[in-house]
Formats: structure tokens, sequence, C-alpha cells
């Protein structure tokens, strides 16, 4: 999918758009205020992420659990819960207090929001997965992670 294709799918400009560079891959970002998502493309492989915005939603569920905009620590504990239950795959540990799931390549990692942190889930393509929760290893470009965190 190319950043047309999505900006046609949620019918909206992007409110943000540049290029970035990690580790010999490159490609651009998109931000969109409505819906509040943070779409992530590679040079090479197109739509490899999209993040979802943990204040202005829109609101994503893992089964009973929403996923935006909740308390981060209680967020994990449901999701890994809900995870284990189902013997759906090996957790890992976030540098943030989040998690990732890489065989569904989902990160619940923290979002700030003033002097609160809530739940911005990110989503990953399988090339991605392995390592989309971890900032140093991973290939999601640090853009995102700085998301909610500078002015």
């Amino acid at each position: 999918m190319s950043l047309d294709e999505v900006t046609s799918a949620v019918d909206a400009a992007p409110a943000r758009h540049e290029r970035w560079k990690r580790r010999g891959s490159s490609g651009t970002f998109a931000t969109f205020t409505d819906p509040a998502v943070t779409v992530i493309f590679d040079d090479a492989e197109g739509l490899s992420a999209v993040a979802v915005d943990g204040v202005r939603g829109p609101q994503v569920h893992v089964g009973p659990i929403p996923l935006v905009g909740g308390i981060p620590s209680e967020t994990v504990d449901r999701f890994a819960d809900y995870v284990r239950s189902r013997q759906a795959g090996t957790l890992c540990a976030g540098f943030d207090d989040g998690m990732w799931l890489p065989e569904w390549g989902l990160v619940i990692r923290a979002q700030r929001c003033n002097d609160i942190l809530v739940t911005r889930p990110v989503f990953a393509a399988a090339e991605w997965a392995e390592w989309c929760g971890d900032p140093y290893e991973g290939r999601i470009p640090g853009i995102e992670w700085w998301a909610g965190w500078l002015p």
C-alpha cells in the first residue's frame, strides 16, 4: 500500500510527512489527524507500520482489551494475560514498560499526554515484527519512539 492509497482510504491529507533513515533502511512517515494515526513506509517494502495516537484514537481492540489511551500498566497486564491464556506467542518487554508480541507485530507502548502516560499501539508488518518493540535493534524509525514526548 502506498501513501496515496492510504490518503485515499482515510479521505484526508497527512498533517506531517517526512523522510527517515535507520540502519541502512529509509522511507517516509506520515501523520494524520483524523484518524489520528501515523503510517510508516519502508522504501523497499512499502507500508511497514501503523501507530495509533494514544490521545485521539481511533480505538483499537484485541479481543475485549482496548489498546488506545489506557493506563499502560493495566493495559499491558490485561494484554499479557490475554496472550498467555491463548498461548499466542512470546511476550517481550519494551524499554518504556511496554510490551510487544513479535508473532502479531504488535507493540503496546506509552505516549506522554501532559503529565500522564497513555497507551499507543503500533502494528508492524511481518518483516519488521521480530524486533518491533526494540528502539535500538528494531526497524521502526526513531520518530515513532519520540512521538508524544517532544513538543
